[in-house]
């Protein structure tokens, strides 16, 4: 009688142990819950404390210490975004220098858009910046924290100066790696779960790159630089991503695209879908609609697993991005979210836009989330208005601005940023900041904006964020890890430690391009169209045409110049052109001479109406006295990895004279304790790019307002970095003079005065 009490005890067990994991399954199937004016995720309250990163804006190797600064600070979200709104800005033009770690800035006089106090152009102190007077050398701004470096040729010639300045706040002493956080990953009756200690904070958005529980942006443009070619290796793995957020304690909201703006050449989207003069991005237009399914058929195969509901982090997705701001095809909306749902994404469902744009990117069935800076009440009515009683997440909240090249460095106030998070939480909402941490549009990436003028956005996506550009703790990151820290009942994870700089001394070299000819062509072609790289024309870099002319006149342009471009007649430069300046006056001389035009693509559009006309070069006919110019010969310099290594081809020589004209440069930089992150200074040139042992560091320009190169140190190695001649290469559009290079082995070649170089081994 007893056994077989036991045998039914034992059936009982079973069966409500069953029905225990069948529930369980259940439970977790359903993952995050919009209800009753909250969220929640296996029934219980969730608020979403989101902060953006960018997994393509920041060396791998780095991730997981931004995330786990990401989750000490109270958050539980990742998000990215193109932030707008109410700023700091440099207001007038008495020139005085930021600091944000070793970045610099040239800056003016700053304050508030709104009003409030003055800050500099004297030595002010705000956290982690600093702003110093025009008069005080940068070797006199030290402190007990700063390690200058040297410079490349004599002090008052230098060329590359390179800093390492680290803040001076204090930092909490560093625990092992493993006891900062504790992973989210947890088995439960063969079931994978994720459950986190306070339920408020330890989320990751992201935009199909970055994984908190945030929207996270994937860069379409990246993942698949050729058409049907697609790469998710070293940088671009989005699956380690994912998965070290999960080993963080991170949830993620996954932002797939296809656009994602973010200040991102072509809001992320392919250049080579340009190629298709008809096409109309972001619609159900036919080229975009079926490049968009395959691209999704090798994407959400590769995150579906880590959804909530198969044991993995992502708690959400966001269907395309700002679309209310667009607007321009009534069922697009609808066929990305179908999209979505058959390739198996079955978590909650958003949509992100700003106040002009939420009355039409908002859809049925997906909870709708708002952008902005300056809190407006009259948003939070509205969102009612349209959902009902759904929770309020600010999707995006702008902790800072983005910088373009000619203009202000952007900075946001501290205290007006932490007042606007504290009445977002008071008023119950959910909030992700964008960005937490910025990092760099490392290549040619950067995006661009084209109103009432076009300007280029620069390399550094600082951001004036909590962290810097380079990781580093600001004033913000601690205030809101103040904050946020009441928001639970234990203590936040202690702060990791703070990355060491260093300085690098380095000596500089130039040489000749390397450069193929194209085909002759009767009529000028868009650098997208081009018949390089199998077919799939080029996406960034340098596009150089080559003619001849008889005599001189007026060359104009007339708007068909995209971006920039420098004009040469018979090797010697007569000027550049423009969006603004389309007219040179060429010299008459009798006889046929070589015209060649030299065209920057400068970065495209990623927000606008003008994302349909984002191709580059020649976009249209030049003229000569009204007369457009034909057969050109034309040469692609994208400067992609290809192009990089033919380099190593190339026999460098010496500087014998001063360049006046595009160069190449290199150069070896001597590392000789541990590397780490360090900046590059490019006082004394004029505008080009930098590459490190073939990796892109981005363009530098001496209108500013950015001096500085971000190297993260993770790209360097002990002893002398360098891979062959490839090392470090400069692209100076200007000059390089022979003032600036004072190192015996120092080489120099002029780009235009030896077009005729042909390598045959490149293959560009």
């Amino acid at each position: 009688m007893r056994r077989e009490q036991r045998r039914r005890l034992s059936a009982l067990c079973l069966l409500l142990l069953a029905a225990f994991v069948v529930l369980r399954m259940w439970s977790q199937h359903r993952g995050l819950q919009a209800e009753n004016g909250q969220f929640l995720l296996e029934g219980e309250p969730l608020r979403i404390l989101g902060g953006s990163m960018h997994y393509f804006r920041v060396p791998r190797e780095y991730w997981k210490d931004r995330m786990m600064k990401m989750k000490a600070c109270g958050l539980n979200t990742l998000t990215t975004y193109v932030p707008r709104g109410g700023i700091w800005r440099c207001s007038q033009r008495q020139a005085s220098t930021v600091s944000r770690g070793a970045a610099r800035y040239r800056c003016h006089m700053v304050r508030p858009v709104i009003g409030v106090t003055w800050c500099g152009p004297l030595s002010v102190s705000r956290g982690a910046a600093r702003y110093r007077s025009p008069l005080t050398p940068v070797s006199a701004v030290q402190s007990d924290h700063t390690a200058l470096g040297g410079v490349f040729g004599t002090s008052s010639t230098c060329l590359v100066e390179l800093r390492s300045d680290l803040d001076s706040v204090t930092y909490e002493p560093v625990a092992p790696a493993h006891m900062l956080v504790s992973s989210p990953a947890s088995r439960v009756w063969g079931l994978r779960r994720v459950r986190t200690p306070a339920n408020a904070h330890n989320a990751l958005l992201c935009d199909v790159t970055e994984p908190f529980v945030c929207p996270r942006y994937v860069s379409w443009n990246l993942h698949e630089p050729q058409r049907g070619k697609f790469d998710f290796s070293g940088n671009l793995d989005l699956r380690s991503y994912l998965d070290t957020a999960a080993e963080v304690g991170l949830w993620v909201i996954l932002r797939p695209g296809p656009y994602i703006c973010s200040e991102w050449d072509l809001g992320g989207l392919p250049s080579w879908l340009l190629q298709d003069q008809d096409m109309q991005l972001r619609t159900t237009y036919k080229g975009f609609a079926e490049a968009t399914e395959a691209y999704f058929d090798h994407l959400l195969p590769r995150v579906v697993r880590h959804q909530y509901s198969r044991g993995g982090p992502i708690i959400a997705v966001q269907v395309e991005n700002e679309y209310g701001s667009h607007a321009k095809d009534a069922n697009y909306m609808e066929f990305i979210k179908t999209a979505l749902l058959r390739r198996g994404i079955v978590e909650t469902l958003l949509t992100s836009d700003n106040k002009d744009g939420i009355s039409s990117g908002s859809m049925e069935g997906v909870l709708a989330t708002i952008n902005f800076q300056k809190i407006e009440p009259v948003l939070f009515t509205y969102l009612e208005s349209i959902q009902g009683n759904m929770p309020v997440m600010v999707m995006e909240y702008w902790t800072g601005w983005f910088d373009y090249w000619g203009g202000d460095h952007h900075v946001f106030d501290v205290d007006q940023m932490v007042s606007t998070v504290s009445d977002v939480l008071t008023k119950g909402a959910s909030i992700n900041l964008y960005m937490f941490h910025g990092g760099t549009n490392f290549g040619f990436m950067n995006g661009a904006l084209h109103f009432h003028e076009y300007r280029a956005d620069v390399t550094s996506y600082d951001y004036d964020a909590p962290l810097t550009e380079a990781g580093d703790y600001t004033s913000k990151y601690f205030k809101l890890r103040e904050l946020f820290s009441k928001q639970y009942t234990a203590p936040l994870p202690p702060t990791p430690g703070a990355d060491h700089k260093v300085h690098i001394w380095g000596r500089d070299a130039e040489t000749q391009p390397v450069l193929v000819g194209l085909p002759a062509s009767d009529r000028r072609v868009n650098m997208e169209n081009l018949p390089v790289n199998e077919g799939n024309g080029q996406s960034y870099g340098y596009t150089l045409y080559e003619t001849v002319i008889y005599g001189g006149g007026k060359f104009q342009t007339r708007g068909n110049v995209r971006d920039r471009a420098q004009v040469f007649v018979s090797s010697q430069s007569v000027g550049f052109v423009d969006y603004k300046n389309m007219e040179l006056d060429i010299a008459e001389v009798p006889g046929y001479r070589k015209l060649r035009i030299l065209v920057e693509n400068c970065g495209r559009v990623n927000y606008g109406v003008r994302i349909n006309d984002q191709r580059k070069g020649l976009v249209g006919d030049v003229f000569l006295r009204d007369v457009p110019l034909r057969n050109y010969k034309i040469y692609s310099l994208d400067m992609n990895s290809t192009f990089i290594r033919s380099l190593d081809n190339i026999q460098w020589s010496d500087v014998s004279e001063e360049k006046t004209g595009p160069v190449f440069c290199q150069g070896a930089l001597q590392v000789t304790y541990s590397p780490g992150d360090t900046f590059l200074s490019m006082k004394g040139w004029k505008k080009g790019a930098v590459f490190v042992n073939g990796k892109n560091l981005g363009r530098y320009w001496d209108i500013g307002p950015q001096e500085t190169l971000y190297l993260p140190g993770s790209w360097l190695w002990l002893g002398v970095n360098t891979e062959g001649p490839s090392m470090w290469i400069n692209w100076s559009n200007w000059y390089c003079a022979k003032s600036n290079l004072e190192e015996k082995d120092s080489q120099c070649y002029s780009v235009v005065s030896n077009l005729d170089t042909t390598v045959t081994n490149a293959q560009l």
